[in-house]
């Protein structure tokens, strides 16, 4: 009966066996690295980052308009864009750039527009009302990553928003 021959080369100890300190270490430098960034994803969620929370809720005002929404959201969840209309009138005119439009996937409007058009880059909604008046706009973020774009209510200053959508 023949014996079998290990190959020779460092060992572990007494036992036979093949290791490779430097990739060992390699390997928990690698693990150490996971470890740290899965903590702070956690950390990240529990505070409130990684969602709509009051962290990440966002309040622009510009002469006598109000808009929230919040900077971080969600694939395909519902989320709302709020936009308080202060400045008496008969009417307001709410110009929409088209890329927001789109990247946010306006579902619902509240109220109903009395007027609704467009053109290739804009969406134009138009509301009756003699009061202030608060439209909100039921949107899901239609795709992952950062969506810029700009509300404008009538010849006013632009309302510039800025959210990064996550999976």
């Amino acid at each position: 009966m023949e014996k079998t021959r290990l190959p020779r080369g460092p060992r572990s100890g007494f036992l036979e066996i093949e290791e490779d300190l430097s990739f060992q270490r390699r390997m928990w430098v690698v693990q150490r690295i996971g470890w740290l960034a899965m903590c702070l994803v956690l950390l990240l969620a529990g505070v409130g980052l990684l969602g709509p929370s009051r962290l990440t809720r966002n309040v622009l005002r510009q002469s006598g308009t109000e808009l929230e929404y919040y900077r971080v959201g969600r694939l395909n969840s519902p989320q709302e864009i709020r936009l308080l209309l202060s400045e008496p009138g008969s009417e307001h005119r709410l110009r929409v750039d088209r890329v927001l439009a789109s990247a946010l996937s306006i579902e619902r409007i509240e109220p109903e527009p009395a007027e609704a058009s467009g053109d290739a880059a804009t969406l134009f909604l138009t509301f009756a009302a003699d009061a202030p008046l608060q439209v909100i706009l039921h949107c899901r973020p239609a795709r992952i990553g950062s969506v810029r774009g700009t509300l404008r209510v009538g010849d006013g200053p632009a309302f510039h928003l800025a959210q990064f959508v996550l999976p």
